[in-house]
């Protein structure tokens, strides 16, 4: 048996207990092909409008860590989505007054770091207010405004930085027992004015209303789905706007008898009024996680029976529509703090996007950009570890994904490793960076032991492959606040510049001679190799 596998691209990892684990790579067909925009990220209205971060969007520090991911989708949303309304300004002269205030955006001024400040700590004393005052959270929460001002800094800003904005409208506006979409007409109104270009949602998590207090309202499957082609009625009126994307219905609790109702007959109600069906997926809950929970195989693999289940009603209903993950991270709730701001959290965040990568998830989209504690980057616009695991990412890792399967063998007997504490995931390399036929393997380690990879192919390759290897600042640390590539600290430079991003460059000789893989570790292998799929 084992000689068979030398036939074709084989790895062999050893561990300190001297078994194996063989990876292949079937290198003659794709498994499945991802959006290009994937992952994307998430900016809650209630950061923008209500704590007000839509006036220090423009910050040079932030403008250079979003131009550095790439181009994406920025989903604009979340919780208090539907509390939010659109107030047109009243400002006769607004035009004159948006042109003074879109200019910065693009060539954004240096920051006022005592006005930076003083707008942190106010944010921090409203969050707390509506923590310990029930009213007043709810005074604050069910009083959310933006202005047309707010709204062509946003969508000017997505330009400038590569964004596709998609928006979610405020379905809890009723009229009558149905969606009243009068504000929602002023806004799309004012977008086709502009000539903006945006993608739509509608409601957030509106198969949960009925359990949230914020909500304490309860809207038939029916109902939402009646709003839905409304939406697309009113899109399809304007010649603009017709072509905007309508997603939805974003819903949470995947895999339950009450989820499986919701979109069974949502989804007959709306057909194929839906551009893009969207669910939010997190593997635990904030405020009782540990350490191990992130480390759990078993946590990682709970998304694959719940994108599983959706795909039986997408097939069944809208065949062929693309799924997006459209609100994601390790933990509900805003995350935990000093573990989903650290380097522990991309453990679960480069598993999830391999796992879904090979279930045909079209699109990933990270909950949240930044200020929460799962975010990419901090309330001082410091990028976290997980943003620049996303980078190296959005970097290297093409769309295109390949099937890999595992074996661990020992001296005696051999086993099939599936979604276990070795975990590895293949694409096609990013042609924008390597040549046709290149693969990237990225890897989690989540054993506390090294393994050693060392790769036995008759691809044999003059060119050097590339390792990218993730550990924690602080050794035995993985709730370090910053990350190490290839040894070196990963941290903006004085001046605001990325640092170089370079991985230690291997000969086809080493990786046949073995490669040691830190416990607790995760990261990228380039193979230089002329893979059919990948060409």
């Amino acid at each position: 048996m084992l000689a068979h596998l030398f036939v074709k691209c084989w790895m062999i990892v050893s561990t300190l207990a001297c078994s194996k684990i063989y990876f292949r790579i079937d290198e003659h067909f794709t498994l499945a092909t991802i959006n290009p925009l994937s992952p994307s990220v998430t900016v809650p209205s209630a950061i923008l409008f209500r704590q007000r971060w839509i006036d220090y969007i423009n910050d040079p520090k932030l403008v250079t860590l979003i131009k550095a991911l790439g181009p994406m989708y920025a989903r604009v949303g979340g919780i208090q989505a539907d509390f939010v309304r659109y107030v047109p300004d009243q400002n006769t002269n607004i035009e004159e007054k948006l042109k003074s205030t879109i200019a910065p955006t693009c060539n954004p001024p240096p920051r006022d770091q005592r006005r930076f400040d003083a707008h942190g700590k106010w944010v921090e004393r409203e969050m707390t207010a509506g923590q310990t005052l029930n009213q007043d959270k709810e005074r604050i929460v069910r009083n959310i405004t933006f202005s047309s001002t707010d709204w062509v800094n946003l969508n000017e800003f997505c330009k400038c930085v590569g964004w596709k904005l998609i928006f979610a409208l405020n379905l809890l506006q009723r009229k009558c027992l149905a969606w009243d979409p009068s504000n929602a007409e002023k806004l799309l109104k004012y977008t086709e004015k502009r000539r903006y270009k945006v993608d739509w949602e509608l409601g957030n998590e509106s198969n949960y209303y009925n359990a949230h207090p914020l909500w304490g309202i309860t809207l038939t499957p029916e109902e939402v789905g009646s709003a839905f082609l409304r939406l697309r009625e009113l899109l399809e009126e304007s010649k603009w706007l017709k072509s905007s994307l309508v997603v939805g219905p974003d819903m949470n609790q995947l895999g339950n008898d009450v989820s499986a109702r919701f979109l069974n007959r949502f989804l007959q109600t709306t057909g194929g009024a839906i551009d893009r069906i969207t669910v939010h997926q997190y593997d635990f809950g904030a405020p009782n996680a540990t350490l191990y929970d992130f480390l759990s195989p078993r946590n990682m693999n709970k998304i694959i029976a719940q994108i599983t289940w959706v795909k039986r009603f997408v097939n069944r209903y809208v065949p062929n529509t693309p799924i997006w993950l459209g609100e994601t991270s390790s933990a509900f709730g805003g995350g935990v703090k000093g573990f989903s701001d650290s380097f522990l959290d991309g453990f679960t965040w480069i598993d999830k996007l391999g796992t879904t990568a090979r279930l045909g998830v079209d699109l990933v989209i990270r909950q949240s950009l930044f200020a929460e504690r799962y975010s990419l980057i901090d309330k001082n616009f410091d990028p976290l570890p997980d943003f620049w695991l996303t980078l190296l990412y959005r970097r290297i890792v093409g769309h295109q994904v390949l099937n890999l399967h595992l074996q661990e063998c020992n001296f005696t007997h051999c086993r099939i490793l599936k979604n276990e504490d070795v975990r590895m995931y293949a694409h096609c390399a990013k042609r924008s960076l390597y040549m046709q036929g290149n693969v990237v393997v990225y890897f989690v380690n989540v054993r506390p032991n090294p393994v050693r990879i060392a790769i036995v192919s008759h691809h044999k390759t003059k060119h050097r492959n590339e390792l990218y290897l993730f550990q924690p600042s602080i050794p035995g640390n993985l709730t370090s606040k910053e990350v190490l590539l290839n040894g070196k600290v990963l941290r903006l430079s004085s001046t605001l510049s990325i640092p170089p991003l370079l991985p230690i460059r291997l000969s086809h000789g080493a990786l046949v001679d073995g490669l040691n893989i830190p416990g607790y570790s995760y990261g990228f292998l380039v193979l230089k190799t002329r893979f059919t799929a990948c060409l």
